[in-house]
């Protein structure tokens, strides 16, 4: 089978790429006999495993509604579709979709890119792949699509890094915070608001604990480096926060392991990652309630409010509760047996499988 992917520059630096990402990288992994064409809007660097058969194409497709755009999916595409064999088309946003002769999946991650469709489009689909009940939900209640022609691949793929050791997690702490504990944010979409939410968060618990704990933001790619530096060089407690981005994936798993706990300030309806990459090192997490969070209550500490004050409270919760820490850590990493992301992703392939025969 020949399968086809629109995978434009967001794919490798946003949330909703990585969880694409990973659905995919999962499917060529047990798919190996399957052959994928990736049509990027310039180039970039690919994360995926070198299984299978993979062809990366980079073609300018332009902005939404430009003549570009409309060439690449009326021009470029179709003609790439029958020189290649592609037999099915999969999409990773909703306004990428476009009239072609064979079946077309859409990837949903995010419950915001509902408001980019319109009915025709959406009509020209075969099927959703989504990766939240809630978005299931979403999709149902606009009665559009039938329910089965909606799958749902819900959860993260393991880490494939070794536990670090307690001498491991000391060694990393004292080379990033001097030996202090330290709250972690990895969040995808952290921009100049929410890290300003994130300091005054901290603040607030620094001034109520008098505390010598750091805050260590990851960043996922350097775009909103410069940025949020330009915030932090202004911030009373600067000497006190690690902004870092574009970690080799060994460190930055080294150092989320060797968080006390993680800090999630998105507010995006979608499966969130961030928060469950911790949960494999057994690290708690603290995130604001969303409707798609809201789900996973018995193993977050939820934050009803998206303002400094809730943060500050549940983080000093955690100062003070080490039994709180430790039950929600386990409860967290127990969680995670819940999905059997393998399996979710077989059925993903059935799918494909089957609509080729059809």
């Amino acid at each position: 089978m020949v399968i086809g992917i629109c995978a434009n520059e967001y794919f490798s630096t946003s949330v909703e790429g990585e969880i694409n990402r990973m659905i995919i990288d999962e499917l060529k992994s047990i798919s190996p006999e399957m052959e994928f064409y990736f049509f990027a809007d310039k180039v970039f660097a690919p994360k995926f495993s070198k299984v299978g058969h993979t062809h990366f194409s980079a073609v300018k497709q332009g902005e939404k509604r430009s003549w570009r755009r409309k060439w690449f999916q009326t021009v470029y595409l179709p003609k790439a579709i029958k020189k290649n064999g592609i037999e099915v088309m999969i999409y990773l946003r909703p306004d990428e979709v476009s009239r072609q002769a064979i079946p077309q999946f859409l990837a949903l991650s995010d419950a915001a890119l509902l408001s980019l469709w319109d009915t025709k489009r959406m009509n020209l689909l075969k099927a959703f792949i989504v990766t939240s009940s809630y978005l299931k939900a979403a999709l149902a209640q606009l009665n559009l699509i039938p329910d089965k022609n909606v799958i749902l691949v819900e959860g993260i793929k393991g880490i494939e890094f070794d536990a670090p050791s307690f001498d491991d997690k000391y060694a990393t702490k004292e080379a990033y915070t001097g030996g202090k504990p330290f709250f972690a944010c990895t969040d995808f979409d952290v921009d100049a608001e929410k890290f300003v939410l994130l300091l005054k968060s901290f603040s607030l618990f620094k001034q109520r604990q008098q505390s010598n704990w750091y805050l260590v933001m990851m960043l996922r790619n350097k775009k909103k480096q410069n940025e949020l530096n330009d915030l932090l060089s202004n911030y009373k407690y600067r000497t006190d926060v690690k902004l870092m981005s574009n970690l080799h994936p060994t460190e930055f798993h080294l150092i989320l392991a060797s968080a006390y706990c993680v800090i999630s300030v998105s507010d995006a309806e979608m499966f969130p990652v961030s928060v469950f990459e911790s949960f494999f090192h057994q690290v708690p997490a603290i995130a604001l309630n969303t409707k798609t969070n809201s789900e996973y209550a018995d193993v977050l500490k939820l934050v009803e409010q998206k303002k400094p004050a809730p943060f500050a409270e549940e983080m000093m919760f955690f100062y003070k509760d080490e039994a709180l820490r430790e039950d929600l850590a386990t409860k967290g990493n127990d969680f995670l047996t819940k999905f059997d992301f393998e399996k979710q992703v077989s059925e993903l392939k059935t799918m494909l499988l089957q609509t080729k025969q059809r």
